[in-house]
């Protein structure tokens, strides 16, 4: 697989109003394998965009949600990942995995069932987020000062 130009907006987009960053549906495509449109569509979706938008930004959220539980300096984190590049791809890596966690077994998070909801991050994408970022020596779940 090639190298991933984080960088590039087909694939990874930054929300001003959020403040994180998320996947691109071209990104679930091209370097995932599969079309969300197309899987919307089969099921009867109505309006594919805002449902494509919705599972991705759900992906994002999950991912920034775990981030922020580890320390109360989610600002320091934030800095991180629009800073330094292995911060991003990092991201877009738990990300990725996030989204095929979702897309297999389904948005854990809406579960009724607490035992269910507890379940919502990927366990490998929890693992690529134990990366360390080589220009600070910790990874974006550091809980330190």
């Amino acid at each position: 697989m090639s190298e991933i130009n984080l960088l590039d907006t087909a694939y990874l987009v930054y929300n001003e109003y959020t403040g994180r960053y998320l996947l691109t549906e071209q990104y679930v495509l091209e370097k995932m394998g599969f079309d969300l449109s197309a899987s919307i569509h089969e099921r009867g979706g109505s309006n594919a965009t805002i449902l494509i938008n919705r599972f991705l930004e759900e992906a994002s959220d999950d991912i920034y949600d775990y981030i922020h539980s580890f320390s109360i300096y989610n600002e320091r984190q934030d800095y991180w990942i629009r800073t330094f590049d292995s911060a991003k791809k990092i991201l877009q890596k738990a990300m990725d995995k996030q989204l095929m966690y979702s897309r297999l077994n389904g948005i854990l998070g809406y579960s009724s069932n607490k035992d269910v909801q507890a379940q919502r991050i990927c366990p490998k994408a929890i693992d690529v987020l134990n990366t360390v970022i080589p220009e600070l020596g910790v990874s974006l779940l550091y809980t330190g000062a």
